[in-house]
């Protein structure tokens, strides 16, 4: 069994396809002061539970392919159509937020709203903490305001950084912080658009990209300027999805932001707006909120569109409504909603959370032999801007089929619908937390190296979160000496160039907790000692580095 589990693990993680460097971007903690009116704003109040929290916590197309009929794809959830097995349902209630973050739906952008009258910039004295009706504002005259402008050279330096479709955020951000406060004052309407559409399009939400655009949405509020559609959804977006968790703080002030988009901006809320609220109170476990908010979308006549069926895929798994799951699945393809790997790892997702562990196996063992039986296939894009424009033309495709009264079957025959990284992460996921079947993960690194999907950090967390789960106790498959494997391999993937790997405080975390678990006291110590001389954490980190050792050792 060492030798198999090592020999998956490390093939796995030299899989020759894998992509460039990925890091997160760190925390900023330069953000710009704001005045404090009477009643703090929603954006702020959000702003501040970032800093505390930070503080407290230091269409990618294949080859041509046959076609896939309608039943075919109904068949792929029911068991009951072909030889599966439903196994014992289990309780399946993680909060683990790589998972959450993966197969809920993202954000999408309004490209159509208008852009609001320039205004000069303001008094810094007292300032509105709310925006006004576009039609209640001073009107003045682009050109003369730009003419006037004494900071044209930071503008159109600020201009050409924002330009490149993988702009530099950090970057941008410098630069706009060289302007007087309010920044967007001195800035044409056309660059404050781009400012906001870039600061809002991120791989991941956190607390670093949160509070830029937080800083952007404050500085629209003391100019008094307006914001267009998309990026009042981006604010709400932000407000939910830039934590691991999500609390009743969050989803209230997701709500009051909502209120204040269209009883005082007077912006009424598209399907992105819904879409986002219904997401944000799904993670946060408010499930008659959710309904809620589905019937108000249904009161106005709003369709969900792709991202909101997906979304109530895992709304049902998270109720624990393993029918729930398979119905709602079986709405999305019945509205011409195009079927890809997305898709089914939502599906997988939903059916761990409804406790429906085997029926998620199957559905994945029905996308190895989907693959197979479709050869030719490319596997789903692997690069974050590519799965996020693959969904938005596939959300268009189904859109327009449907709109015309017919069905998207072209696009569907070349859409993939292989395993990916995030439904190996699920899986991996689930065995790690639930089962402890240390078989099965081996099964499904050696999968993962099969179809050259290579091993990123969240697998290596997740490895040794299970060791840390199940490890330590006699006659445990959780031994020290696959530990030990995992930890060297974990160092090759961390030292080879380029990597999508890095030593990061989470990562680091886990690790230690794995070798106190299984291996003991000196050799954490050990470890820790090695981590720090080879992979030098910020200053910050490296506290919380110290606080989980010292816990580790008085366990």
């Amino acid at each position: 069994m060492n030798n198999v589990f090592i020999d998956a693990l490390v093939r796995a993680g030299y899989c020759k396809e894998h992509s460039s460097q990925r890091r997160s971007s760190r925390f900023w903690s330069g953000h710009r002061p704001v005045h404090s009116p009477s009643r703090a704003s929603d954006c702020s109040r959000v702003v501040d539970r970032a800093r505390s929290y930070h503080q407290s916590n230091n269409l990618r197309q294949q080859n041509a392919v046959g076609d896939f009929t309608r039943d075919e794809y109904l068949d792929l959830l029911d068991y009951r159509r072909g030889n599966w097995d439903p196994g014992v349902e289990q309780d399946v209630k993680s909060d683990h937020h790589s998972q959450e973050s993966a197969d809920l739906p993202q954000l999408e952008h309004d490209t159509h709203s208008t852009s609001p009258s320039p205004a000069n910039a303001p008094n810094r004295g007292n300032v509105s903490t709310s925006l006004e009706r576009p039609s209640s504002r001073p009107k003045t005259s682009l050109s003369s305001s730009l003419d006037a402008n004494p900071h044209k050279k930071i503008v159109a330096r600020l201009e050409k950084a924002l330009r490149p479709t993988e702009c530099a955020h950090e970057t941008a951000f410098d630069i706009y912080k060289t302007l007087p406060n309010p920044g967007v004052a001195y800035l044409p309407p056309k660059i404050i658009r781009l400012l906001f559409r870039q600061f809002s399009v991120v791989e991941q939400k956190n607390e670093s990209s949160m509070l830029r655009y937080f800083t952007i949405v404050e500085d629209m509020r003391k100019a008094n300027l307006p914001m267009t559609a998309s990026e009042w959804n981006s604010a709400i977006s932000f407000t939910g999805r830039c934590f691991s968790k999500v609390s009743r703080l969050e989803v209230e002030s997701a709500l009051h932001i909502w209120t204040e988009m269209e009883k005082d901006a007077g912006i009424p809320g598209n399907h992105v707006t819904f879409n986002v609220l219904f997401d944000i109170a799904v993670k946060g476990g408010k499930f008659v909120l959710a309904d809620m908010i589905l019937k108000e979308m249904s009161a106005r006549g709003i369709d969900p569109r792709r991202y909101g069926r997906v979304g109530m895929i895992y709304f049902q798994g998270c109720k624990g409504n393993g029918e729930g799951v398979r119905q709602a699945y079986k709405n999305l393809v019945e509205d011409g909603e195009v079927v890809d790997t997305t898709v089914l790892n939502c599906v997988i997702a939903a059916l761990f959370r409804a406790g429906e562990g085997q029926a998620a196996e199957n559905v994945y063992e029905r996308m190895k032999r989907l693959k197979a039986s479709r050869g030719g296939t490319i596997p789903p894009p692997v690069e974050w801007r590519a799965r996020r424009n693959l969904g938005k033309q596939l959300q268009l495709v189904s859109w327009s089929a449907r709109s015309n009264g017919r069905r998207p079957d072209k696009t569907q025959r070349t859409t993939a619908m292989s395993p990916d990284i995030r439904t190996y992460r699920a899986l991996v996921f689930h065995h790690t937390y639930r089962t402890g079947d240390l078989h099965r993960i081996t099964e499904l690194l050696h999968d993962m190296q099969f179809y050259y999907i290579p091993l990123d950090g969240s697998i290596y967390q997740l490895l040794m979160q299970g060791f840390a789960n199940h490890g330590g106790v006699r006659y445990s498959i959780w031994k020290s000496s696959f530990l030990e494997d995992t930890w060297a391999a974990l160092k090759l993937a961390v030292d080879r160039k380029p990597s999508r790997i890095y030593m990061g405080k989470h990562l680091v975390i886990w690790c230690l907790r794995a070798f106190s678990k299984c291996s003991g006291k000196a050799r954490t110590v050990e470890v820790w000692e090695e981590i720090k001389v080879k992979w030098p954490l910020p200053g910050a980190e490296e506290q919380i580095g110290q606080r989980v050792l010292a816990q580790t050792l008085d366990d």
